[in-house]
């Protein structure tokens, strides 16, 4: 007999630390372009920070949506992982963080890495 997903959830992943590459990559095309335009930004820094901070605010609404959405998605998962244990008696007791609390300590790692590198 095989293993169901319940029996087999729950990594050994230790929790995250930093951001993930995500986060980076997000801002990756802003940070090009303000590097190759380094010259005239520093010409017009009014100019930069107008840009930043519309950029911010695009990211904004687009960032807290997709966060949003992985968080909904973990914890209906996490539930009906729940709701699969609890219906076999399983019984389990850890002092480890569980997966649904290393993606959300993940997600609050690439938001703060996105917020600085916007803010920056």
């Amino acid at each position: 007999m095989q293993p169901s997903p319940a029996d087999t959830a729950g990594t050994v992943r230790q929790a995250p630390q930093d951001a993930s590459s995500y986060a980076t990559e997000l801002l990756q095309p802003v940070q090009t372009l303000l590097e190759t335009q380094a010259q005239f930004y520093q010409q017009h820094p009014a100019l930069r920070a107008h840009f930043c901070q519309c950029v911010g605010q695009a990211l904004d609404d687009a960032v807290v949506a997709c966060f949003q959405g992985v968080l909904e998605s973990v914890a209906t998962l996490e539930t009906s992982i729940q709701r699969i244990r609890k219906s076999k008696k399983k019984q389990t007791t850890t002092d480890t963080m569980s997966d649904q609390d290393k993606i959300r300590l993940q997600l609050k790692l690439d938001l703060e890495a996105i917020v600085e590198s916007v803010c920056s």
